[in-house]
């Protein structure tokens, strides 16, 4: 009988979809270092009052494992190597947000999760008041270059996922599809996490993020709803339990 379970099991992980391919994976557990094994480890530049941003353990201030980057209202930032995607180039961005409430007024309305520090453009921001509530920005602010989306302008966790395939910029939130935006020169660089968009400006990220991941593919629904349930594009080995009632997975979501 043994047997014929561990099967049944070898056979639906085969039937699962394959990883997507990882660029980068930051975990934000313990460190800021890339967990896909890429070596894009990142780095704290910490301004102003030293010590106030880095990774936090607090109940709450997490969503997966045991910990997440909080971002202090200083600019503070994570640099990493810069990272280019071409127009037409597959790619996603996938990251929890929680934001502080309280930063509103004019530029302190947006806060950059990741983007190009050194100009601006190409972000992917979100704003606490005006707009759509999110926006992703690639070489310019042309219409072919930018996407907006309604989502909702609170101060909980939520799961952006952002898929880049051909010409079209599809969102979704907490894994489920908000919408998608065609005819744009989808290209998209960053060197920064918690910040973008040089400016005198608070542009900066004030909350905490977690679980970030880059794909250098579009990753599909099913993936995405994986990423939202499980931190992973496929359940889990771990995840799946066999019994007489068949295939059940378990979640492992932190919240």
């Amino acid at each position: 009988m043994k047997s014929i379970a561990i099967g049944v099991a070898a056979a639906a992980l085969l039937a699962l979809p394959s990883h997507a391919a990882v660029y980068a994976h930051y975990s934000f557990d313990t460190d800021y270092t890339d967990d896909s094994g890429n070596g894009r480890d990142a780095t704290l530049v910490d301004t102003g009052t030293i010590g106030d941003s880095g990774i936090t353990t607090t109940a709450g201030d997490y969503v997966f494992g045991g910990g997440a980057m909080n971002f202090s209202a200083e600019r503070d930032y994570l640099d990493v190597a810069m990272a280019t995607f071409s127009s037409g180039s597959a790619y996603t961005i996938s990251f929890w947000a929680q934001k502080t409430e309280g930063d509103t007024g004019g530029a302190a309305d947006w806060d950059m999760v990741i983007g190009d520090r050194g100009n601006t453009n190409f972000f992917i921001g979100l704003n606490d008041t005006t707009g759509a509530g999110f926006r992703w920005r690639s070489s310019s602010s042309a219409a072919e270059r930018q996407a907006e989306f309604t989502v909702a302008k609170d101060y909980d966790w939520h799961l952006y996922t952002l898929v880049a395939s051909g010409t079209t910029i599809t969102l979704y939130v907490d894994g489920v599809l908000v919408g998608s935006d065609s005819g744009n020169s989808t290209g998209f660089q960053y060197n920064t996490i918690g910040e973008a968009y040089p400016s005198t400006n608070d542009f900066d990220f004030h909350g905490q993020i977690d679980e970030l991941w880059v794909f250098d593919e579009a990753l599909d629904e099913t993936a995405v709803s994986n990423l939202y349930n499980y931190n992973s594009v496929i359940p889990e080995p771990s995840c799946l339990l066999l019994g007489a009632a068949g295939l059940v997975l378990t979640a492992r979501r932190r919240r």
